[in-house]
């Protein structure tokens, strides 16, 4: 019992780390694919682009970054991966973008 719960208290410290490494924009984008999921990448970057106040360019790169820690994944639409969902699992992001715990 105490192994489980010493490995839960590992899970969710490594989240926490992750989370705080993540910058506002990643975390931005991963609240939005969480309530937009199977839309098209292009469509987000029009949705985010005046939200966000920055280029196409920069969502893009921010986006194929999250795609590299595999916390996206795109085929035709875009969608949370396991990893992704499991990481914004029980947050919530305020109006600075923060994801904090419920």
């Amino acid at each position: 019992m105490k192994q489980i719960l010493r490995a839960e208290i590992c899970i969710l410290s490594l989240k926490q780390l992750v989370l705080e490494k993540l910058n506002p924009k990643q975390k931005i984008i991963l609240n939005r694919v969480k309530n937009l999921e199977g839309v098209s990448v292009s469509s987000l970057v029009l949705r985010l682009k005046g939200e966000l106040q920055c280029t196409d360019s920069a969502l893009w790169k921010t986006i194929r970054s999250l795609r590299k820690l595999n916390l996206l994944e795109n085929s035709s639409k875009i969608t949370l991966t396991k990893t992704g969902r499991f990481l914004i699992e029980g947050t919530k992001n305020d109006t600075n973008s923060k994801f904090r715990y419920n």
